[in-house]
């Protein structure tokens, strides 16, 4: 067993002098490589890091590698290594189904794989050895071996299962051969659907269906019963393995089990389990934020303790004793320590990083603490930081390890460690630097070696044109001639791009690890100052100049999709499919003022796209929520402000019931205004680590038209939706955010792709105007313009009901807001931001995540193009530094905001809208034209219908994107190649 002065000797003293060091690269520095979230990440940094990535070794496709990988387990025997997947991979194949005779010519008759994987390596000698891959059909994230490493368990996520995959000895259809692992057992848990939720009901699909998911799993000390945490039951099902079936099931919120606590919120969204001994185990409430003590008798199961923890507890693990609970906190990047005799809290440690590094006085989330190692001597905690890509190496206290004397001076901090640990709180001494999301993160059976692994990696970009030999003058082959490994989607969404891996590397002395924090202080800007002397002058001076920021958040549009033909900036017009004509004035604001053609957006899809717009930042469950629901491996209920399709704007179950029938009354359905996928904001302070709560604490004024809303017009029908709601003084706007919904206007119908953005901007303009005449505008002005996601052809109405004028439509709704301001008494102290939320549904020859960003209004640059990268996360920053506020997270504590888009000396400023030509083929009320106008759509709303008649249009981001770009790609470019992947080098 190694020592544990091989972490920690010295470490202290050599981190403090971090921030004075000299931080510029070493000779032997390892490839950096930037991702979306503005940080850099450095896998191999370490000396003798090995990282591999996870290889199906698939005949039929043979370049698909998996993402989103989860979790991983040593087993007891400490030879072999269990990795598991949970997340989109979806995969389609260069093989032709050749008995379909369209399959050459129709990119979604290919065949696809749809599966996840559990992968064994043979770690007995120090680089692991692939040795097994099993396709499984569904996961979440449950992984655990026997104690006598003779079988895996594996939970079966939507399935509503619990696999076991056995050690057959033999070579026989295990495909591993000798001691291969062979599919065993599958234990079925009996729920047909989330908790309360009646899928068969005909009024359901107003909400959208809701799955069982099978979570976390924990093996009894004695190897004979196998806790399962329920996810979407809010349950616990206890397996006798010896009988395959379960003896028990606990449900875990107060009402079910005491009547005298009905409506209380507790035990929803259980995901983590340990057994700490033969009668008790515990299990984490992620939503809830409470850890819930199990008492374990035979077949009964008794709830017996609820310990409240500050953060949402993700990951559990206990010391070999049981005598010790650790609990990761996702929102609070912290790790809570328990005593389990008493149930009692011991210590919290913000697991950020050392003080001497990063003090984080203020508590800020967004380290995403999402999984926990003891190494062996059970005194060093380990800590996968998602949000920071990196590893926290924590010392334990003499009490929180459950030791209770040392020896001598372990430290080398000139103190004897056999004093009380009263003295010596548990701190991290330390940062690894990780690939791109770590989920997961173990020792060797001697705690040797550390294996870590992630869950994304950069992408690169999405599409390239149709690619030519050299010299060649021959024009690119017509879809009937194009062979169909061109046709059909190219595995190149965002998801499938971004791959998993697994970081193997020695555990670090105390002087290597000083220099991997130092890593990581370069990867996340710790070593940065917030603001350069520069930027201190130029945000003070802004601070004091403009006094409105309107952020309108748009969807999903890549930025070769809309200005790839702009002439000026890095653009691919090959790739535009919503050219200058059809989106005049999206090129007349980036030729105007500043064209951003390296802006890169750090969400994937709307989920998290929208939490990173708002929050610079997600939290570990939407990391995980997020592939999943694309991939409809279930979990499709958490988008912004609800939680299995239900609003959280109520926070009782009879007053949703009430405004919505559909709603359930049942009171111990999602009680309380919890949201387990919104991150905290600073202090730890629950789910409020959004950009207008932060204006709000600052003193500033807020208006909303559009965000966070529970839009009940998806897919309506034409005759209900109703132009000018506010004449009519008919509500369209249902907040899921109880604390927005005083600064929300009621009569602005958010996303509806079927209600043109026109509309929307008339709304806008109705209260905007009123503000120019009576003074003052709101600080931050909220504005959702969705439409250029584009969907529900058939329902729209005034005959914006094709891709063209949709995006024309939205195009011009842009145009009316700027023209608006300008000609207001705000004209020059407003600054204008339009970004995608996304850019999951456009091809880019540069990144998957580039994206249009707009900046408009008084001291913004004119006439210039900035090429320096920025994203999401950049854009939150300067808001916040122009209206003063502090930051959300660490992302934008860390991040620098945007400063070569200003000018001082632009003040004046103007903008006359432009009509885009396709968009006068509507009923709209527009400005009439001096000139003819023959621009129509290439095709009609009933193509547009046929096409995508397998697209979930009843919210952002429920499409199918490979077969939707394909669709609309076709549609639009008709007879022009889709895009193939760039050539390898």
């Amino acid at each position: 067993m190694r020592k544990r002065s091989l972490f920690c000797v010295g470490v202290l003293a050599l981190l403090g002098t971090v921030r004075a060091s000299d931080t510029s690269a070493a000779a032997d520095e390892p490839r950096a490589i930037e991702i979306p979230t503005g940080q850099t990440i450095t896998p191999e940094a370490a000396q003798g890091a090995v990282f591999q990535d996870l290889d199906p070794k698939l005949a039929a496709a043979p370049d698909m590698r998996p993402g989103q990988a989860v979790a991983l387990s040593v087993a007891p025997d400490g030879r072999t290594l269990a990795i598991l997947t949970s997340g989109y991979n979806r995969f389609f194949s260069e093989a032709v189904n050749k008995a379909d005779p369209k399959a050459a010519t129709d990119p979604t008759r290919q065949p696809e794989f749809i599966s996840e994987y559990l992968f064994l390596f043979d770690i007995s000698t120090p680089k692991p050895k692939p040795l097994q891959v099993i396709e499984i059909p569904n996961t979440f994230q449950g992984l655990l071996w026997s104690t006598d490493s003779n079988r895996v368990f594996a939970s079966g996520g939507k399935d509503d299962t619990v696999m076991e995959f056995v050690r057959s000895g033999t070579s026989a259809d295990s495909g591993g051969g000798a001691n291969a692992f062979a599919r065993g057992r599958t234990f079925n848990l009996g729920h047909k659907s989330c908790v309360g939720i009646d899928n068969t009901n005909p009024e359901y699909p107003f909400l959208g269906r809701c799955e069982p998911i099978t979570g976390g799993l924990a093996l009894s000390p004695d190897g004979t019963q196998l806790l399962v945490t329920n996810l979407e039951n809010d349950s616990v099902s206890l397996l006798d393995l010896a009988g395959g079936k379960v003896i028990a099931e606990q449900d875990l919120r107060p009402g079910a089990v005491d009547p005298r606590h009905r409506g209380q919120p507790g035990g929803s969204y259980p995901r983590s389990v340990v057994w700490t001994s033969a009668t008790r185990a515990y299990v984490a409430s992620e939503r809830d934020r409470e850890i819930i003590a199990l008492d374990i008798s035979g077949s009964s199961i008794r709830v017996t303790h609820r310990m409240p923890v500050r953060g949402q507890p993700v990951a559990l693990v206990t010391n070999r004793a049981g005598s010790r609970l650790y609990a990761a906190l996702s929102t609070t990047s912290g790790v809570a320590i328990f005593e389990t005799a008493r149930n009692t809290l011991l210590e919290s440690v913000d697991v950020t990083a050392p003080p001497s590094i990063y003090p984080n006085t203020r508590k800020l989330g967004g380290a995403s603490s999402n999984a926990l190692a003891l190494t062996p001597d059970q005194q060093t905690l380990l800590v996968s930081n998602g949000g920071e890509n990196a590893v926290a190496v924590v010392r334990l206290s003499d009490r929180a390890s459950g030791q209770t004397h040392r020896h001598g001076d372990v430290d080398n901090d000139g103190d004897d460690d056999d004093k009380p640990s009263s003295d010596r709180p548990s701190t991290v001494v330390g940062l690894m630097p990780t690939a791109w999301y770590p989920a997961g993160v173990v020792t060797s059976k001697d705690g040797a070696i550390w294996y870590i692994i992630n869950g994304k990696s950069e992408t690169g970009p999405t599409e390239v044109p149709c690619q030519k030999p050299q010299g060649s003058t021959e024009p690119c082959p017509s879809v009937g001639a194009v062979r169909a490994s061109k046709l059909r989607p190219q595995n190149r969404f965002l998801m499938q791009l971004e791959k998993a891996g697994l970081l193997s590397l020695p555990a670090p002395n105390a002087s290597e690890l000083a220099r991997l924090t130092q890593q990581v202080a370069r990867n996340d800007h710790f070593d940065k100052p917030a603001l350069s002397a520069a930027d201190r002058r130029l945000f003070a001076f802004l601070h004091q100049h403009i006094k409105h920021v309107i952020y309108i958040i748009k969807e999903n549009r890549s930025y070769d999709e809309v200005l790839g033909d702009l002439g000026v900036g890095n653009g691919d017009p090959h790739l535009t499919l919503f050219p200058q004509s059809i989106s005049p004035n999206h090129h007349a604001i980036a030729r105007n003022f500043v064209t951003l053609d390296n802006f890169l957006v750090s969400g994937e899809v709307s989920w998290s796209g929208w939490d990173w717009s708002v929050s610079a930042q997600t939290n570990d469950f939407r990391e995980h929520q997020e592939p999943l629901t694309m991939a409809n491996r279930g979990m499709g209920g958490e988008a912004t402000g609800f939680n299995r399709n239900i609003s959280l704007g109520l926070p009782t179950s009879a007053r949703r019931h009430a405004e919505l029938s559909v709603y359930p009354a049942d009171p111990d359905i999602i009680p309380g205004e919890h949201d387990v996928a919104a991150p905290d904001g600073p202090g730890g302070e629950e789910a409020t680590a959004f950009l207008w709560g932060t204006a709000l604490r600052a003193g500033r004024t807020v208006r909303n038209w559009g965000f966070w809303g529970e839009n009940r017009a998806y897919n309506a029908a034409a005759s209900t939706l109703v132009r000018d709601p506010y004449a009519q003084k008919q509500q369209v706007f249902f907040s899921t955010k109880s604390a927005l919904t005083p600064y929300s206007d009621p009569y602005f119908l958010d996303f509806a792709p079927n209600f043109p953005d026109y509309w929307r901007v008339k709304e806008w303009q109705r209260e905007f105007n009123a503000y120019s005449a009576r003074k003052p505008a709101p600080n931050l002005m909220l504005i959702r313009l969705g439409n250029d996601h584009f969907g529900a052809f058939a329902q729209s109405i005034d005959g914006v009901n094709t891709p063209e004028t949709q995006m024309a439509d939205n195009d011009y709704a842009l145009g009316l807001i700027l023209e608006t301001v300008a000609h207001s008494p705000f004209a020059k102290d407003t600054l204008i931001i339009s970004i995608e939320d996304d850019a999951c549904d456009g091809p880019d020859h540069v990144d998957t995540h580039r994206s249009v960003a707009l900046f408009a209004g008084a001291y913004v640059r004119q006439h210039s193009v900035v090429s320096k990268r920025y994203t999401t996360v950049s854009v939150v920053k300067t808001i916040e530094e122009i209206l003063g506020l502090g930051p959300i997270a660490l992302n934008d504590a860390l991040a620098a905001p945007m400063s070569e888009l200003f000018d001082l000396n632009s003040v004046a400023w103007a903008y006359q809208p432009i009509v885009p030509d396709v968009l006068r083929s509507s009923q709209l009320p527009l400005p009439p034209t001096d000139h003819p106008v023959a621009a129509t759509p290439a095709h009609s709303a009933a193509y547009w219908s046929k096409a995508m008649a397998n697209q979930d249009f009843s919210g952002p981001d429920r499409i199918d994107p490979a077969s939707f770009n394909h669709a609309l790609w076709r549609g639009l470019k008709g007879n022009t190649p889709y895009p193939t992947p760039p050539q390898q080098k």
